[in-house]
């Protein structure tokens, strides 16, 4: 292949992982929009305990108000990951968890609603009958109407080798249920090391459970600078402390 068909490939690349980030951008803010038109639903974002307590025993709220939270409030998500856990939670303990995050919030912290709404958003909110128009299945929990990961997100996976867990770095094809994530693999450049991944001589495309998803963002970037690309992860440290709190 010539130099001139190298630059080409690389930049083609390039231009595919741009469009996959603005995709997903678009897709996070798409989620985000829908969860404030659900939470106002019911009166929220809730503030106070007080509010929270209105809610009740009302699943669905509960579950967008939590889901909420974790998209306005990322850097608490990811310090506190198990406040913001919704699957196989009871009432009582997404209840305590909200509290819990209400109460820990500072005002700095605070992000105001309407930051996130885009105008067509706005318009359904002010509207009812555009609202029930736009928005579709509102009594149904988030889980069962949208994806729980993007398209191309990067995840941390652990498999099960032989009675021995390991954990390896793929990114979202798919979700073909809601309990079933397909993810495209990566394996590592150096067997002893975590930071830099590339994609394995042959396909590795497999379908997992979401329960062995580690809770943990996967943060990092491609590089191009070698005849293979490869993935420099940025918090393997990270990622590796939560695989030995959860799996080991």
């Amino acid at each position: 292949m010539q130099e001139s068909d190298w630059v080409n490939v690389e930049q083609a690349i390039k231009l595919n992982k741009l469009e996959v980030e603005k995709r997903k951008k678009q897709d996070a803010n798409n989620r985000t929009d829908r969860l404030l038109v659900k939470c106002k639903k019911h009166g929220g974002p809730v503030t106070s305990i007080q509010e929270i307590e209105k809610i009740g025993s009302d699943r669905s709220s509960l579950w967008n108000e939590i889901q909420y939270r974790k998209k306005t409030h990322p850097k608490d998500a990811l310090v506190k990951p198990e406040l913001y856990k919704v699957n196989g939670m009871s009432l009582e303990q997404m209840s305590t968890n909200l509290i819990s995050m209400i109460e820990s919030c500072t005002s700095s912290e605070v992000i105001t609603p309407d930051e996130f709404l885009s105008e067509e958003v706005m318009d359904a909110i002010n509207n009812s009958n555009a609202a029930s128009t736009r928005i579709a299945n509102d009594d149904v929990p988030e889980a069962e109407n949208s994806r729980k990961f993007d398209f191309q997100q990067p995840v941390a996976v652990v498999w099960d080798e032989a009675g021995r867990k390991k954990w390896y770095i793929g990114f979202v094809v798919s979700e073909p249920s809601d309990s079933s994530v397909i993810v495209d693999h990566l394996e590592r450049k150096t067997e002893s090391c975590d930071n830099t991944w590339q994609r394995p001589p042959t396909d590795d495309t497999q379908t997992t459970d979401d329960i062995q998803i580690i809770p943990c963002p996967v943060y990092g970037e491609w590089s191009f600078s070698s005849r293979i690309p490869s993935f420099d992860n940025k918090n393997s440290e990270e990622i590796a402390e939560q695989f030995r709190l959860n799996w080991n």
